[in-house]
């Protein structure tokens, strides 16, 4: 019993011992010298690129992350002045041009982009996500641009217009819109050029308050007839099939309809179309912004023309443009 006693107090003299020694060790005062403050380091110091500092010293050095204010011990991004940690800089939304992270108010797109406020204010806005178009964006008009992403898919080309026209010709067919005039000439063109064309065929008749994307302009004189779509170059394959579905049910009532029909129910049949293939190809988005146009003609055209519908059925609403006036 007093052998145990003895070994008991034996091992735990052995371990203060210990304890004692490896703590005053760590108190030391060591050789090396902090190369900020110049004080002998105690305890724990850092190298970097060979040169030495202590704690305090290397806190000072290292910069907090402006989202979370811990120290960036792990390495750091510096985005226009900012500083943040690893960890808040994948955590966080970013913004898709400068990369500094979303707080407060920034913009989103219908196509999933964010923008801080900062870009949105710096850039001109893109004419086809509303998005800003960034420093590599085009300016295609004095007053339109497009972001990199939207130009790589925008229709510019006349090839490109004429495979969405086959598109549109096929989906007013499914509605029972057949086409039997032939367009004699489908042409894409800048802004400046399309407003030239469109105030000097259509001598003014009505300018929509979003702005012209296209129009139809048929002719008839002793020589004979000619038809001819003109479309707004720079759009998405979605808005372009929308306008030429539109341009085309002009084309169809020359034919089918009275001459002399009102333009509400004329522009309103055509932005019906025009909203039906959207809806039938899955542009549900290009659809509600037919259905939002906030338009005397264009817009309260479109209402009339679903409230026709409505009563009617599909069919019935177009009987009801082939008489109406």
């Amino acid at each position: 019993m007093i052998w145990r006693i003895f070994c008991s107090f034996l091992c735990i003299f052995i371990l203060l011992s210990i304890f004692s020694f490896c703590f005053s060790k760590n108190l030391e005062v060591s050789d090396q010298v902090c190369t900020k403050c110049k004080q002998h380091i105690t305890g724990e110091y850092w190298t970097i690129d060979g040169k030495v500092y202590c704690r305090s010293c290397m806190e000072s050095l290292i910069p907090k992350c402006y989202k979370c204010g811990v120290l960036c011990t792990e390495g750091y991004y510096n985005i226009d002045g900012y500083n943040y940690c690893k960890n808040c800089f994948y955590k966080y939304a970013r913004c898709d041009i400068c990369g500094s992270l979303l707080e407060g108010t920034f913009k989103r797109t219908d196509k999933g982009g964010k923008f801080c406020a900062k870009c949105v204010a710096k850039y001109p806005a893109c004419d086809m996500c509303s998005g800003p178009a960034g420093p590599k964006g085009y300016k295609i008009s004095p007053s339109r641009y497009l972001c990199p992403a939207c130009a790589a898919v925008a229709i510019f080309t006349h090839d490109q217009l004429a495979y969405i026209y086959k598109e549109a010709i096929a989906q007013l067919r499914s509605l029972g819109l057949v086409i039997t005039r032939p367009v004699d000439n489908l042409s894409i063109m800048d802004e400046n050029t399309l407003k030239s064309y469109y105030y000097n065929t259509k001598s003014m008749e009505y300018i929509p308050s979003g702005g012209v994307g296209g129009f139809y302009s048929f002719s008839l004189n002793h020589q004979g007839s000619a038809s001819r779509i003109f479309v707004l170059n720079g759009l998405s394959y979605e808005k372009t099939l929308s306008v030429l579905s539109h341009e085309l049910t002009h084309a169809w009532q020359i034919e089918n309809c009275p001459l002399d029909q009102s333009l509400l129910l004329k522009e309103g049949f055509a932005q019906w179309i025009s909203y039906k293939v959207m809806i039938n190809k899955g542009f549900r988005k290009e659809a509600e912004l037919l259905l939002k146009i906030d338009d005397p003609v264009y817009g309260e055209g479109l209402r009339y023309i679903l409230n026709v519908e409505a009563y009617y059925g599909i069919q019935g609403t177009i009987n009801y443009v082939k008489q109406v006036k």
